[in-house]
């Protein structure tokens, strides 16, 4: 592991995150925040240093789930928003390439064939303490066989570092990526000669990671030594799109059991993802907090720590039709509108609307959800 890493994770000093969220080929809204925040950032960067900076020279940790771990593992190796929106957009209709006939009834939708050379091909064997990484890295899965969370991060003060050094990262990210229905789970060896078999990090209830990201960070057991505070931690939050889970009552009932258990399963990853963004808001403070429903709004005047462990900040844009009529200017029929939630859907034209909402909606975001305080060199 080199130097870079060593000090992202473990020199003194105020901290930055940034973590992502799962969704599938929706992360392309997350790209298209990202490509803003990379631009907002490079430009407060010394002239000489703005035509090479990129978002792992800023964050120190970047932490991703399922899709959201495909965006960290490139950003955390050096790559452009630029480089990434190119290989996300590639990837993609690769990933999503080959139906299986009787998918999702009977087996995984889609063979992981393609999926496993698009990975080796953009990660190569890089490992987790590989000299690539430029810093932090964290990726959730989940270990079906014993129902646990995994966290991996490369973090060489981790109790399973010695194992966890040698893992290939596109494994990892295979791994958080294999939601079911969509993808066969994956078995990889765990150590002391046995293996473990993984699926995508939300059936940990780690959608969004960025509660067990936070743990982790802060927890002693992790041994990195971060301090919490408004001015000592900042996280940024990307999502993959958001849109109230609704369901019609006799539509579900009339549904065959497996397809209720496949939307449940949906239902289920959603409310998780909500419990992290509102339990996140509650201990921390927020220039915009993030409205999650309208009993407590944001959570504005609630810290349930006694005082905010971080400044918090939560991006994701929508996916209704009136929010986006209202705040983006933008008019889809209905078919356009359903095309956006499937986590699958990669034609041009889904993949076009996804890009420009998350572009209309990043264009909205304010230089303060980014506070100076943080800025790379400033004043202690």
């Amino acid at each position: 592991m080199g130097k870079e890493v060593d000090r992202h994770l473990f020199s003194e000093g105020r901290k930055r995150v940034l973590c992502l969220d799962g969704g599938g080929i929706r992360g392309l809204l997350s790209v298209a925040v990202l490509e803003r925040v990379e631009a907002i950032l490079r430009a407060r960067q010394p002239a000489e240093k703005q035509p090479t900076f990129v978002l792992s020279d800023y964050f120190d940790l970047i932490a991703g789930t399922s899709t959201g771990s495909i965006i960290a593992a490139l950003l955390a190796l050096g790559k452009t928003m630029k480089e990434v929106r190119a290989a996300y957009e590639e990837l993609g209709p690769l990933i999503f390439s080959k139906p299986r006939a009787g998918a999702p009834v009977l087996q995984a939708k889609y063979e992981a064939g393609p999926f496993d050379a698009e990975l080796k091909d953009a990660l190569h064997e890089t490992t987790l303490g590989g000299h690539g990484l430029r810093t932090g890295l964290l990726i959730t899965c989940h270990r079906m066989d014993n129902g646990s969370a995994w966290i991996l991060c490369n973090n060489k003060e981790g109790k399973y570092w010695r194992h966890d050094s040698t893992r290939p990262i596109r494994h990892l990210v295979r791994a958080s990526a294999a939601a079911p229905t969509y993808f066969d789970p994956i078995i990889l060896p765990i150590g002391n000669a046995q293996t473990g078999l993984f699926l995508d990090g939300a059936m940990s209830g780690l959608n969004n990671p960025s509660l067990a990201t936070l743990i982790y960070v802060l927890g002693a057991e992790y041994k990195l030594g971060w301090k919490a505070g408004v001015d000592e931690l900042f996280m940024l939050s990307v999502g993959t799109g958001y849109k109230r889970y609704l369901r019609d009552q006799a539509d579900f009932a009339g549904k065959i059991v497996g397809f209720q258990a496949s939307d449940a399963l949906t239902g289920l990853i959603h409310q998780s993802s909500f419990q992290a963004l509102m339990t996140m808001q509650a201990l921390s403070y927020s220039t915009e907090p993030f409205i999650l429903n309208g009993e407590v709004s944001g959570l504005a005047d609630t810290n349930i720590a006694g005082k905010p462990l971080l400044h918090f900040e939560r991006v994701d844009a929508p996916l209704d039709g009136e929010t986006q009529q209202k705040d983006l200017g933008l008019f889809l029929n209905e078919a356009e509108l359903e095309d956006l939630e499937r986590m699958d859907n990669c034609k041009k034209p889904n993949l076009g609307n996804l890009h420009l909402i998350g572009q209309r909606y990043a264009a909205r975001l304010k230089e303060t959800r980014l506070p100076s305080t943080f800025d790379i060199g400033a004043a202690p």
